[in-house]
């Protein structure tokens, strides 16, 4: 708990500092009256995506620290470019409003097309691979990969971000080693390719079932099989 604090209040530090060291440098300069209330709205608007931009950075860190791991990288770099982008158009934007409106560059930079073209880059990385979305059960964790997840949770039209490394698979931002799983097994009812492995805390289930994903993990079996790395008596696939 006093790790997570710490994190909290360094995030809130960052993000506050940045409004902050402007309204020291621009003093007596802001266009706005109100100017508390848009330092507060910049602060929190800087706290909300620092803190997912860390998150990231912690858990990719982690995945591609993996030995031997295989995976596009592609939809992990664009993710976390895209919130950096933002985090620099929302400083840029506050810092427009506030002090600067009548700079040419910066008013281009924070322009409606420019903030267009960012949302257009976020909405083509959701197709670039699905993430497990997580159910909570008493006993139990359910992840889903399926066509039906939530938008935010992404779709695997033209890529996948389900891959493998020395000792298991990816799941989007899921480790799962081969000495966990219990099972795989085909759910022809939902289509789908279902793993359970035992977890730390609670045991899981991962049921995948977009083409793409299901296809890959499929290959991923296969070559595990065929090395050895997981029993061929917890698989049943059909």
């Amino acid at each position: 708990m006093k790790g997570v604090n710490k994190k909290l209040a360094l995030i809130f530090t960052i993000s506050a500092a940045i409004p902050i060291l402007f309204q020291i440098l621009f003093r007596n300069q802001s266009t706005k009256e109100n100017i508390i209330f848009y330092i507060a709205l910049w602060v929190m608007v800087n706290y909300l995506f620092f803190g997912t931009v860390i998150d990231m950075f912690k858990n990719y860190y982690v995945i591609f620290s993996l030995k031997g791991i295989k995976i596009n990288v592609f939809p992990y770099v664009i993710n976390i470019f895209l919130y950096v982008l933002f985090i620099v158009f929302a400083n840029g934007y506050f810092l427009q409003q506030l002090y600067i409106p009548d700079n040419a560059v910066l008013n281009y930079l924070v322009s409606v097309q420019v903030s267009l073209v960012i949302l257009f880059g976020f909405l083509m990385n959701l197709y670039l691979g699905a993430f497990p979305q997580v159910q909570e059960k008493e006993n139990s964790l359910i992840y889903t990969i399926s066509a039906k997840n939530a938008f935010k949770n992404g779709k695997d039209k033209y890529g996948t971000v389900v891959g493998s490394f020395d000792d298991g698979v990816v799941l989007g931002t899921m480790i799962v080693f081969f000495n966990d799983i219990t099972s795989i097994y085909s759910n022809k009812k939902r289509d789908a390719l279902t793993i359970k492995a035992k977890g730390a805390v609670k045991n899981f289930l991962i049921s995948v079932e977009t083409p793409r994903s299901k296809d890959k993990l499929l290959s991923i079996i296969d070559d595990a099989l065929s090395k050895n790395k997981l029993d061929s008596k917890k698989v049943n696939i059909s």
